[in-house]
This record gives structure tokens, C-alpha cells and sequence, in this order.
């Protein structure tokens, strides 16, 4: 299974898995495809305007960072590949890792086309996985809108109780802080 135009192996990069998805490190050969996703106004709107559009360089930008602090261990983003294929569906994983205070900020971004298909509890399960072994953090937290009821529901389902809430200084966005220890968390099924 070829990784794209740098002949990268695709499952060379594999992080973990999730049933048929593959959770990848964001390697170079599937920037081309994030741009595009993180440019798909039906997967962004409305609810990540604030990457949504997103410029190439900018996006390129974004994606030098991740692999730069994923080397660094103070990030864990991860894509979401279709393991038959190799396409990419999303991206998930970790924004922040506090090794100090023991906990990490999640966030997930799933294709129009693929929400609604246990995509999110899949990468979820994965990365709660992830997070205790990996990163060996106890804490999750996550932040969405109020106008994501999908996302609510989700974090409702989990046991992912609301703890505050706060607004970025940037764009004046107000977001809904989510977090619990990991022990209390379910996990949810896997594709």
C-alpha cells in the first residue's frame, strides 16, 4: 500500500488502528489531502470555521507543526485512513499533551461523507488507548460549540461532562471545555 507521491509505506506510519481505520502519524504524502479536507465546507461548516478555508501555506504550516510536536511529544494529531484504501477520512487525536499536569486536549475533524458511521467512537476508542499507553497522561479534556449537538450528544454518551468554558481571544469563539479522567470514561464500539 503506497503512502503517495513520496512512495512512503503507509503502514510504516501507522500509530495504532481502529478496526478497519488506520490512525497514521501526518506524514508529508497526505498533506495534499488534508488541505482539501480542512478545505470541504460541508465537513468544516459550521462548525471549525476558523480552518475553514484555510490557505496552502497556512495548512502546510499546520502540518509541519504536527509533525514537529508530535517529535517533540507535546502534540499527538493523527490521520484517519480507510485501511482497504488509504484514504483520508479525518484527523484525530491529540492538540495539547501537558506531561506535567497529566493530561491531553482531544479533537477530532471526520468527512462529511463518513460522519455518522462510528468513525468518532472508533478513533476515540483508539486514542483513549493511546493516551494511557502511549503518552501515559490520565486526563482527557476537549473543547466544542454549543451549536455542535452532534459532538454534545458524544461527549454526553462517553461520560465526558462539561467543565467550563472559554473564549478565544482570536476569533471570539466561545467554546464548551469537556473533560474527565480516562478511568471514567467509555469507550465505545470499533468499525
Amino acid at each position: 500500500m503506497s503512502g503517495g507521491d513520496d512512495g512512503g509505506d503507509v503502514l510504516a506510519e501507522v500509530h495504532c488502528s481502529a478496526g478497519a481505520l488506520l490512525l497514521c502519524r501526518p506524514h508529508q504524502s497526505r498533506d495534499v489531502a488534508m488541505h482539501a479536507l480542512l478545505n470541504d465546507a460541508p465537513t468544516m461548516l459550521p462548525h471549525l470555521s476558523m480552518l475553514c478555508p484555510i490557505s496552502h501555506d497556512d495548512s502546510t504550516s499546520r502540518r509541519v507543526r504536527h509533525r514537529a510536536e508530535a517529535a517533540a511529544s507535546t502534540s499527538c494529531m493523527l490521520d484517519v485512513v480507510l485501511g482497504e484504501t488509504g484514504e483520508l477520512i479525518g484527523s484525530t487525536g491529540f492538540r495539547v499533551v501537558e506531561h506535567g499536569a497529566s493530561s491531553a486536549e482531544w479533537g477530532i475533524i471526520v468527512s462529511k461523507a463518513w460522519q455518522r458511521k462510528g468513525v468518532c467512537a472508533a478513533c476515540f476508542t483508539a486514542c483513549l488507548e493511546v493516551a494511557t499507553t502511549t503518552l501515559n497522561v490520565r486526563n482527557l479534556t476537549a473543547s466544542t460549540i454549543a451549536e455542535n449537538e452532534s459532538m454534545l450528544a458524544f461527549f454526553k454518551r462517553r461520560g465526558v461532562p462539561q467543565t467550563g468554558l472559554h473564549t478565544d481571544n482570536e476569533t471570539g469563539v466561545e467554546w464548551l471545555v469537556f473533560g474527565a479522567p480516562l478511568d471514567n470514561l467509555a469507550s465505545g464500539s470499533v468499525l
